[in-house]
């Protein structure tokens, strides 16, 4: 098969409308577990809905008695963490209303005709380090679990990041937030082209930008993406090219209704506070977690260099590999798993739930109606593509592609593809030839419940296709997102008195490491282990505070020597950055 017909065209146009068309089909997944209402309230609950949650006693001992709603990703580490952090006498009930845990990670293996076993990942398909990133440090709660669970990823070389404008495809810079390495890689692979017009403009702006003196308000003003692209580069159309694709693959969101300092913190808070020339800024919650978890203590220093600056993190079974170990460690003894629906309710000492706000917040309307959890989300369509001809995108050398919001092209509402046999390779007794998948919806299809399209699906004999959808798997930390998860803060406070917490991407980070980290800090919390502040009673305490009062700086060696791997900036990054 020819390449040119395969990316964008075979596998741009005629899957993703196959894809759009089982989108419409889809009916929705059976609810997560809700809680039993008190016996004297004559509504009538679901059938399938049984079990109820409720609290008591103080929490400001370690509890007795725990239940962790959610197996997913970030209900695993918080129960994980509660059993190695609680004392012996505590019991830890994990409660999940799937016949599987996991969550949005799922392994499905299928086979293809000539019967060997072909593997589509529905969620998350590889991680990546963050060595190179001074404010965050939620990689860190992956690697102590990665020496728990004595696994070693698959770490893959470095790819082209390309993006499909216009049915064209162009190489996306390393850095889209660095001005000089984005104007100069773009510079170099699209002079003369449209999607680069206006970059030295746009570079002239940013340093223009960051020259100015910013007041003390300016870090709590909270604005979107596409305004804040607006405001340091012009109206440039490269940048917005590059971040409206960039939204799309992480959050499959708009760039005009993200949050700027919610979704791109280390970004906005270097423009507006102040800092060394040789200091980094980062939360003081992650700097006290790069403390906590000092890989030196564990000998593991060497582990995480490599880790941390990997690219491309996968696992030889598959992403589902680390639930799955998880499930069985010696510490989840402690960890009793329900996932039948009927049964009593039963008494905790602190609930934490860790499944999306919009399953939450009708759980305990009838108890505190006053709960703002209405944070969004949006739904994503994967349709995974397998093809017997090996070599369809290797030659392209590239990760897969994302599509920005500008692209005038886009009927099938595609967020991107990745190619995934080319990324993270296929399994030793998988079938060979090309998979890739194709990400569709996000937020082209908040609101969207049109008719379905007619299939048009590959030809091909030894295509395998699978397809998925994941209603509200991504959350939208949209602008006034910080503003809404003040309020939750205090409501949930007011009417549970410290004992329901939440944790997970509805509130904070999307993605697995901040899912495991956003578990790991629920579990120190109810312990009372380490820096917790930004957790409190809710979760949700962080919120509580004016935007930027946690955030410190601190000197880059000192980081670097905690095992992060910063370099310092170069005298034109720094001329255009305005120091």
């Amino acid at each position: 098969m020819d390449i040119a017909r395969v990316c964008p065209g075979c596998l741009r146009q005629a899957p993703a409308r196959a894809a759009v068309a089982a989108h419409r089909r889809i009916t929705a997944s059976r609810p997560f577990l809700q809680p039993r209402r008190p016996r004297n309230d004559p509504i009538d609950r679901p059938r399938e809905v049984r079990r109820g949650y409720s609290t008591r006693h103080s929490p400001q001992a370690p509890p007795e008695n725990v239940a962790v709603i959610g197996g997913g990703i970030t209900g695993l580490t918080t129960a994980y963490y509660l059993a190695k952090f609680l004392p012996a006498t505590s019991t830890i009930t994990l409660y999940e209303a799937n016949d599987r845990i996991g969550g949005w990670i799922d392994t499905v293996k299928k086979t293809a005709p000539d019967g060997q076993p072909v593997y589509f990942e529905n969620g998350p398909r590889m991680l990546r380090g963050l060595g190179g990133s001074g404010f965050r440090a939620d990689d860190y709660v992956f690697y102590d679990m990665l020496a728990d669970l004595k696994l070693s990823p698959k770490i893959s070389p470095p790819r082209n990041k390309l993006f499909c404008y216009n049915d064209e495809l162009f190489r996306l810079p390393p850095n889209v937030l660095n001005p000089l390495v984005a104007l100069k890689t773009s510079w170099q692979l699209l002079r003369g082209t449209h999607v680069v017009s206006g970059m030295v403009d746009a570079a002239l702006a940013y340093r223009r930008a960051n020259a100015r003196e910013w007041p003390a308000s300016a870090v709590e003003q909270d604005i979107s993406i596409g305004d804040w692209a607006r405001d340091t580069f012009g109206d440039a159309p490269a940048p917005r090219n590059a971040l409206s694709a960039m939204m799309h693959g992480i959050y499959g969101g708009n760039l005009d209704q993200l949050s700027m300092p919610s979704t791109l913190p280390a970004v906005w808070f270097g423009e507006r506070m102040p800092k060394g020339p040789d200091d980094v800024l980062l939360p003081r919650a992650d700097y006290e977690l790069l403390r906590d978890l000092d890989p030196r203590k564990r000998g593991i220093q060497d582990d995480v260099k490599l880790w941390s600056k990997a690219e491309v993190m996968s696992f030889p079974g598959g992403m589902a590999s680390p639930v799955s170990r998880l499930r069985y460690l010696p510490e989840q003894d402690r960890v009793e798993l329900q996932t039948q629906t009927g049964g009593p309710a039963a008494l905790f000492d602190k609930v934490v739930s860790t499944t999306p706000s919009a399953v939450l917040a009708p759980q305990i309307s009838a108890s505190a109606p006053a709960v703002a959890l209405n944070t969004r989300a949006v739904t994503i369509r994967t349709v995974s593509f397998f093809f017997a001809d090996p070599d369809l995108t290797a030659k392209l050398g590239a990760f897969g592609y994302l599509v920005p919001l500008t692209s005038r092209t886009n009927h099938e509402q595609m967020l991107g593809m990745f190619f995934d046999s080319d990324t993270y390779g296929l399994r030793d007794d998988e079938k060979r030839g090309t998979k890739v998948t194709i990400l569709m919806g996000g937020h082209f299809w908040s609101g969207s419940d049109s008719d379905s399209t007619p299939d048009a699906l590959p030809s091909e004999d030894e295509c395998l296709v699978h397809a998925n959808l994941a209603r509200g798997c991504i959350a939208q930390h949209v602008v006034s997102h910080r503003a809404t998860l003040a309020g939750a803060h205090d409501a949930l406070a007011s009417a549970f008195a410290g004992r329901l917490a939440v944790a997970g991407g509805s509130y904070t980070a999307v993605g697995v490491m901040p899912a495991m980290r956003a578990g790991y800090d629920a579990a120190r919390q109810l312990a009372g282990r380490g820096y917790v502040e930004h957790v409190g009673a809710t979760g949700l305490a962080q919120f509580a505070r004016k935007q930027g009062a946690d955030v410190i700086a601190v000197p880059r060696e000192e980081l670097n020597g905690l095992g992060k791997q910063l370099r310092g900036s170069s005298a034109i990054g720094r001329w255009l950055a305005g120091r």
